[in-house]
Formats: C-alpha cells, structure tokens, sequence
C-alpha cells in the first residue's frame, strides 16, 4: 500500500493541481491526504479527480471554518471512516479479513491542543484493537535531532509527543530524502529547519520503508509512505 500526505495551501491552483497529478502519474497512491487546503472540496472540479483516478473522497469536520484535511481514494480500496476531527482523520482498512487503521494528522500549533489530540489517539487505539499507521504534520518534535537552528526545542511539546508514542509502542520509520519538511525562510544564523512531518507505525512485522519526496516549487514536502502487505496481513 502507499500512502501520500500532502501540507499543500493551494491545490486550488494549476500548478499545485499539476504537482498532485504528476506525484499520482509517478507513484499511483491508494490513499491520499491533503491539509491546510483553504479551500472547500467542491472548488476543485470532479474531472481533477477522474483524471487522477479518485472516485471516493472525504473532508473533515471544522466546525465553522473550511475542512482543513482531506481523505481520498480510488476504487480498488475501500476505506471507512471511523474517527472525524478537526485535526485528524481515521479510517479503516480491511486486507486479508484483518483490520488496520490509518490516522491522517494536521496538527495544532498549539501544545494544548495537541496534547489533547494525543489523548483522542490514545483512547482510539483502545477502542479499535488492531495495527495502526499515523501519517502527517504533527506540529511537534521528538527532540533536538529533528531540528536545526540556534534556539532550544520546547521541552514540553517534545516531551508530550515523545510519551504519546512511546505509550503506544510506536515506530518511528526511517526515511529516505528529506530530514527536515519545514523552514521559516530565513537566511544564516537565523534558519530554523524542523521535521514536523512524519510517519509512525506500531512495532508489527516488517515495514519497506518511507521515501519523503521533494518538490521544490511547492510549500511543503509531500510525504510517500511504502509498506509491505504483509505488515497489514500479520
């Protein structure tokens, strides 16, 4: 199975919408999300997604403002939605009569939000008892060695993020391209890189891998995620 995840502000425009194809065309998806979008679902024409081979899609629920996450997906899966908030999506996978779970992430800025976000998980993960894949923009940081710049990563976020997966015996994948998916622009000292997009799956079977993929006319950096059908199987 792959899986893309996309921080991507401006699909609603041709190159965006080129950039998406192009990632479709190349690596052929099952599942696709899209966040931060600013932009309701129906601004994108239907015949986008025909030319991409989506049939099926979803937006999440944020309350009075726009969707800010998307799920999407083609004919040859079938993905349930189990879990719909305003700052993840979690849908259900059955392969070979076994069940997985996968939480497509976007992240708060803020730590108090996100910690609650990391309560929600935790409570999902006892109630739907199965192996389960987190996809995303976490807005959070392990520790020192996802960031690069002068100034001290938050103790407390990093520690809020690093119990949640530890609580849950999580494994965080290795990756093959880009260290760091976000910068503020800056130049010299003044840079600051993190790693605020990630991927992380429970220690079950074995997994291929993870190639983050880099396209330089964009924002954000889209994020391809590989598996083997048996880590699903097992």
């Amino acid at each position: 199975m792959k899986i893309i995840y996309w921080n991507i502000r401006r699909v609603g425009n041709h190159d965006s919408r080129i950039g998406l194809s192009e990632l479709y065309r190349v690596h052929g998806p099952s599942l696709g999300f899209l966040a931060e979008l600013m932009i309701s679902l129906c601004s994108v024409p239907r015949w986008f997604w025909s030319n991409i081979r989506i049939t099926k899609h979803y937006s999440n629920n944020s309350g009075s403002l726009l969707p800010n996450l998307w799920a999407f997906w083609g004919a040859d899966c079938d993905f349930v939605v189990r879990y719909d908030y305003s700052l993840c999506l979690v849908l259900e996978y059955v392969c070979n009569v076994r069940k997985i779970y996968i939480a497509g992430i976007h992240a708060s800025t803020n730590y108090l939000h996100r910690r609650q976000l990391w309560v929600e998980l935790l409570g999902l993960q006892k109630i739907y008892v199965a192996p389960w894949i987190f996809v995303g923009d976490f807005n959070a940081i392990l520790g020192a060695q996802e960031k690069r710049g002068r100034r001290l990563s938050p103790s407390i976020s990093c520690n809020d993020f690093l119990g949640w997966t530890n609580a849950n015996l999580l494994l965080h994948l290795d990756t093959v391209g880009a260290l760091y998916t976000w910068n503020n622009d800056r130049l010299n000292s003044d840079t600051i890189a993190l790693r605020l997009d990630d991927q992380f799956a429970m220690k079950r079977g074995r997994i291929f891998g993870v190639l983050q993929l880099v396209l330089l006319k964009f924002e954000f950096i889209p994020t391809t995620t590989l598996f083997y059908r048996k880590w699903m199987s097992m």
